[in-house]
């Protein structure tokens, strides 16, 4: 009985095991729409990879499933990314819907998405457009959504790939995207046989719509200027082309968009628009992909089409006529291709990450090269490697326009120490450059929104006299102003006009005061999570600081002039029982905030956008700074520049004005009459508040005056 229940269990293991390893797993991967060119060979290589089976070997893994398929979908519903930013916060919403869910195990995103919403200081509008304020809660970015590779891939296993490319696939040391392909623009055009072949290496685009190849009566240039990336790369290809020194300027790359010698190619970029196209300057700004194909393809309207390099296979495989070259100065945009692995995927990560490396495998590369007419991430250089000499031996074309290509890395163009998230920038500066050209927006303007890119408002060069003369020295001034006011009320707080008010407090809330006038400054240089929670602690203190002694002091002055406290609280709101409250509460206040900063996150976001301009505040998780310092930082920093200083002139006028009537008058009339000190002989720490009550005594003119300002102040304080 015992050998036939042993014999038993023996078969049904080989049963399971047999059932396990013979059970296909599908790998479901999103991919973008491809375009009209590319449509079909899309659809014949997502049959091809229907049928083809991976086997899988993950590492440390003993029961699971060899033979995966992998299906690669679009989204049919899809829409080209015009300029009216619509269609891009569709696609971007879409593709963060389905990182939040299981129906896609990984999806082909390209540079422009990848860590596009990353940057020191967080996007409002980022947050805003896709609802992520609950996700900035408990992440730092979307790279959350993707699955880490880096304890499982090693770098030497990437070695095929182009080191460029492969960077890009990092985030802070970390992986979390394997390179799947490039691509990069191209300039098309008909190459008759007695024709020489065209090479702009040592020309401007200006050259080349002035040229026109002898096409007087066609559009010199095809482009989609209507779809955003499209737009945007052409403006960042002709800037660049227009000054060698800009290229790869790693030092000061942003000033190939910022600065006054930039600014001339605005205007300059505007005439070569209107002289690419035979239409006027509106119907060019509308012209979409299919409208710029069919122009050049179909219509032969236009003399030069502005394509893709992956498109070239669709061209030759269609005997379409076609030859290609690099736009001018073989200046190009660079576009790389990432596959990443969704973590809310439900297959085991160890067969998700088997089959990422098996797709972004050097051989998978060649076929996508062959079927789809795709670029591969290969160092084209190294003519020594056997898959370099692979591809080229049959993309030769591609592969000689790869060797002599400049690369322009986009994203690193609007990449500085406080900028905008490159997310923030492809939704916004399309938009822009339309307005500028049809002349809806000035070069002025159009120049402040380049500007807002890279510098926080008060962080522009235009602004720094404001920030000086507005900030820097009007702070230094009142509080200078403060704090000798501070030494006059100690040095006659024992004076009967003062020492009611509890001269001691009032120092206090003066402290206050400059704290708060100081805030701002601070605030304005707050650009990292650890500074916001210094900031943080800093308000707090300065919050206690300023109320919490205005309330005392009301208190006891309230409950004096109503002549209660001999009989209830007078041996409580003496000074020592006072300052001994004011002193647990701060101490637990900045207890509070300290374990406040270890709790929660905390972030540094910009408000408003590169649209107007953009000021960084401070927030943590779960909650809103809405204490009055912040309310007073959103007033002074929420308006233009002329209005901040404005705001902040205002604030500080409007404490005087409200010191004054408190202690202005008082301190002015005991510096006149110092002889007068009712409370010389009064121990400041009597149980008796009653005490301090004014004694009646016969009123002469300059009397009359004093008696009458205190009896105005005991009935506003009297409520």
């Amino acid at each position: 009985m015992m050998y036939i229940m042993q014999f038993s269990l023996l078969l049904t293991l080989i049963f399971f095991f047999s059932r396990v390893y013979a059970e296909d797993t599908i790998i479901q991967i999103l991919i973008e729409k491809p375009d009209l060119i590319n449509g079909a060979n899309w659809k014949s290589y997502s049959t091809f990879m229907d049928q083809y089976t991976l086997k899988v070997n993950p590492k440390n893994s003993m029961d699971i499933s060899s033979n995966v398929h992998v299906h690669f979908s679009f989204n049919p519903d899809e829409k080209p990314v015009y300029n009216n930013n619509n269609e891009y916060v569709w696609n971007v919403g879409y593709l963060m819907k389905q990182l939040q869910d299981s129906k896609y195990d990984m999806m082909v995103v390209d540079e422009k998405f990848l860590y596009s919403d990353v940057s020191v200081i967080k996007s409002d509008y980022v947050i805003s457009s896709f609802n992520l304020s609950d996700y900035y809660n408990r992440h730092d970015d979307f790279s959350d959504f993707y699955v880490d590779l880096t304890d499982y891939i090693k770098k030497e296993e990437l070695s095929h790939h182009d080191d460029n490319i492969l960077s890009k696939s990092y985030l802070n040391d970390r992986l979390y995207a394997l390179p799947f392909g490039i691509d990069f623009n191209l300039l098309y055009y008909y190459n008759n046989e007695n024709s020489t072949k065209l090479d702009f290496e040592f020309n401007t685009w200006d050259d080349l719509v002035a040229m026109n190849l002898g096409n007087k009566d066609k559009d010199p240039l095809s482009v989609a200027f209507a779809e955003k990336d499209e737009l945007l790369d052409l403006f960042v290809e002709y800037l660049e082309s227009q000054n060698d020194q800009f290229y790869n300027n790693g030092q000061n790359y942003f000033d190939l968009l910022y600065s006054e010698e930039s600014k001339k190619y605005y205007n300059s970029f505007k005439d070569f628009i209107n002289k690419s196209s035979l239409k006027s300057i509106n119907r060019t700004l509308e012209t979409t992909f299919e409208d710029a194909y069919n122009s050049f393809i179909t219509n032969k309207q236009s003399v030069i089409f502005n394509g893709k390099a992956s498109q070239f296979n669709s061209f030759v495989q269609n005997n379409v006529t076609v030859t290609a070259t690099l736009p001018p100065k073989h200046l190009d945009v660079i576009n790389g291709r990432f596959l990443i692995i969704n973590k809310n995927s439900k297959v085991k990560k160890e067969i998700l990450i088997d089959v990422a490396q098996q797709l972004t495998s050097k051989e998978m590369e060649l076929i996508r090269a062959e079927r789809l007419g795709s670029i591969p991430t290969f160092n084209i250089q190294m003519n020594d490697k056997n898959y370099v000499k692979s591809y080229c031996q049959y993309n030769s074309e591609i592969c000689s326009l790869l060797k002599k290509m400049k690369p322009i890395n986009i994203k690193e163009i609007f990449k500085s120490s406080d900028s905008a998230p490159f997310m923030e920038v492809r939704f916004y500066l399309p938009e822009n450059i339309k307005e500028f050209l049809i002349g809806e927006k000035n070069l002025k303007e159009f120049g402040s929104i380049i500007s807002n890119i890279k510098y926080l408002i008060m962080d522009k060069p235009e602004n720094k006299y404001y920030l000086i003369f507005g900030f820097y020295i009007l702070t230094l001034v009142f509080s200078s102003l403060t704090v000798y006011i501070m030494y006059l009320i100690y040095k006659y707080r024992n004076n009967s006009n003062i020492k009611y008010l509890s001269p001691g407090f009032c120092n206090i809330i003066m402290l206050g005061f400059i704290m708060c006038m100081i805030s701002p400054v601070i605030n304005n240089n707050c650009k990292s999570a650890f500074q916001a929670k210094i900031l943080f602690i800093y308000d707090m203190i300065n919050t206690v600081s300023f109320f919490l002694p205005m309330f005392l002091i009301t208190f006891r002055i309230y409950l004096i002039y109503s002549n209660k406290t001999k009989i209830t609280f007078g041996n409580k709101l003496d000074n020592k029982h006072l300052y001994l409250f004011f002193s647990l509460v701060l101490a637990s206040t900045v207890i509070y905030s300290i374990i406040n900063t270890f709790v929660y996150r905390y972030y540094v976001i910009s408000f408003s956008n590169i649209d107007n301009h953009r000021r960084a505040i401070y927030d943590y998780s779960n909650h809103k700074i809405v204490s009055w310092v912040c309310m007073i930082i959103y007033l002074t920093l929420v308006t233009p520049r002329e209005t901040i200083v404005f705001a902040n002139i205002y604030y500080i006028v409007t404490f005087i004005i409200n010191s004054y009537a408190l202690l202005g008058s008082r301190l002015i009339y005991v510096m006149k009459h110092p002889e007068e000190d009712e409370f010389s002989d009064r121990s400041p720490f009597t149980n008796d508040t009653t005490l301090f009550l004014p004694t009646t005594r016969k009123l002469n003119k300059q009397n009359k005056y004093k008696f009458n300002f205190q009896n105005s102040l005991i009935q506003s304080y009297n409520y």
